[in-house]
This record gives C-alpha cells, structure tokens and sequence, in this order.
C-alpha cells in the first residue's frame, strides 16, 4: 500500500452549536492557534499529495485564514453526514490514492500515529482507542485475525457489545477507488438521516475485503471538540504535551498545568519556569534563566543566566546575565544598560 500516493481529507466543515461561537468550529483555538492549523502542520510532515478540506459553515472566514496555502477546498453546502462529506472531495482525489480521513475538530493527533495508519496493508484501515467510558461511541468488533468485522453505534448496542472499550476514532485511511464504490453504497436509512462514513466498514466487509484496526494509546490525541469545556479539556492536553517536553530537556517547571506556550519554546538546560507564565510567537530561553511568575514573553530570546522577575512583559532580545523587573515592561527594540 505505501507505494500509492496519499491525499488528506479533512472534515472540516460543522456549525459547532454547542460552542456557542461565532466563529466557525474549525478555527476555534488551541494554544493561540485554529485547530485546522494544528492538523495542516501534522499532515506537512507526512508524504502528501493534495490536502483536501471539506467546509460548510464559515466557508468564507475560512478561506480567509488560509488564503495563499497550498489547500483545496470543498464545499459541503448541505451538512448531510460524514459520507457525504468526503463524497463531496472524492471528484478531486485521484482514483489510485490512499486517502486519510482526519477530523477538523480532533486536532492533537500525532504524525507517527496517521503514519502507522496509512501503512496498514488493507484497503481500508481505522484508528481505534480504548476509553474508560465509551458511552456514546462505536464500538470495534473483530474477527479472530484481529481484523475489524464491524462498527456497531451505541444505540444498536447489544448489552454485552456496550462493556467493549475499543471505539471507533472516524479516522481511517483507504483506496479512494474502492472508497468510491463503498459510499456509493451506502444510504441515509437511518436516525440522522445522513450518509455515515463508517457504514462503509459493512460494506467492504460484504465484498471480502480487509479492515485492519491500528489502536492508539493516547485518548488524548483522538479526543473532539463539541463544546467550550471540551476545548478547555483539548488546551490543557496540549499544553501538558509540551511541559512534557520540557521537563525531558532539563527544565525546572514549578507546575507543569501552570504554563502556556502559545507558539514555540526552546529553554536550555537549567532553567526554571514559575507559575502563570505565558509565552507567545518564538521564544527561546537560554542555560540557567529564571523566569519568575506571571511573566509574557513574546518573541523573546533571553540569554543565559538572566532573570526576569514576577509579571514582566518581555519582547525581543535580552542580554545574559540581566536582572528584569519585577513588573517590567521590555518592549523590542529598548536599549538595556
């Protein structure tokens, strides 16, 4: 399978009522950035053709925040369920591709996990989870090869079915010419009266094919976004993901769930991040800094063995050795002495 070419369909096109936004769901934030950006950067490090992008409500905002990048978007005018969605994208995919099937409001998945995906040697492969609490979700059920036999949704659940922890994710990866011929099969006989990508798992079954099942560990990186608490939940598990990071690489953080980075951190080793501190655009800290609490930092590269004290605002460059603050305000371009 790895010698076909790969294009990326990302759903991206919900209202998100449940966020009670004006902004379209897609283009909600995390760590300062729309959650469709979070996925165009995953998807840039994997071996892609064309990315495709499935809009509907908000089109045009979207298409704003991305005019100029290399992306073809789709209309889905009437949001008539999954299915439907790639359907809408399946007459720009190029018939001998694989195509990965991302969520636009699922952004935290990791490059190696869809790189294990798209490597699957089966036309059609889903990524899976164990969750503690499955209510609402599909279960997997799987043939004796270890194989996926069949998505049974929560409320076709046998009582037995409903104890299995394994749930569907709804990314999948799959010949696009076969994912033609299984969505065309498919139909709205059910209670949303929508196309669901998943009925497609029934119908290559039909034809004797294949869906082999690739589980992620991590609930985290899989985890969607339909309301304000969950974007929360989303922002913190990023941002755990990068004290993560930083701690590996030597960095004293006083509580890692009291730190947000909102671009890119690099800190060299020895330093120490207090609480409540903020840190925006490209900033890099140097060996031995101190950042007390309730700092911003914005595009700001500090020198080694400089303190910057509680609730200093830091742009641009500081020297080593400095003493900043507390309750400075260091804009670029100021002269130090």
């Amino acid at each position: 399978m790895m010698d076909r070419p790969l294009e990326i369909c990302i759903l991206a096109a919900g209202l998100g009522k449940r966020l009670k936004s004006t902004r379209p769901k897609v283009l909600q934030t995390i760590a300062g950035r729309p959650m469709l950006s979070h996925l165009l950067d995953t998807v840039s490090g994997l071996d892609v053709g064309t990315v495709h992008v499935v809009i509907g409500s908000g089109a045009d905002l979207v298409r704003r925040e991305y005019e100029g990048r290399d992306v073809n978007f789709v209309l889905q005018s009437e949001q008539l369920g999954t299915g439907h969605a790639v359907m809408q994208a399946l007459p720009d995919v190029a018939s001998d591709a694989r195509l990965l099937i991302l969520l636009g409001d699922a952004p935290l998945v990791r490059a190696e996990t869809l790189a294990r995906l798209v490597s699957v040697d089966a036309p059609l492969g889903v990524l899976t989870v164990d969750l503690d609490n499955p209510f609402g979700y599909g279960r997997i059920l799987r043939c004796p090869d270890g194989n996926i036999d069949r998505i049974v949704e929560e409320r076709d659940c046998t009582d037995e079915q409903r104890r299995i922890a394994e749930i569907n994710t709804g990314v999948m990866v799959a010949d696009a010419g076969r994912l033609r011929r299984w969505l065309d099969q498919t139909g709205r006989d059910n209670d949303q009266r929508e196309y669901l990508l998943t009925d497609i798992v029934s119908v290559a079954r039909r034809e004797g094919e294949d869906v082999a099942a690739v589980k992620t560990e991590d609930p985290g990186e899989v985890r969607g976004v339909n309301t304000m608490v969950q974007l929360a939940m989303l922002e913190r598990e990023y941002q755990g993901r990068v004290a993560k990071q930083l701690m590996e690489e030597g960095v004293q953080l006083m509580d890692p769930a009291r730190i947000d980075v909102r671009g890119s951190l690099e800190a060299g080793r020895g330093s120490r991040i207090d609480v409540n501190c903020v840190f925006e655009g490209e900033c890099r800290l140097g060996e031995d800094v101190t950042i007390e609490s309730g700092c911003v930092l914005r595009d700001a590269d500090v020198g080694d063995g400089t303190r910057i004290r509680a609730g200093s605002w830091v742009e641009g460059a500081v020297g080593q050795g400095q003493v900043i603050g507390p309750h400075a305000r260091i804009m670029r371009d100021c002269e130090m002495e």
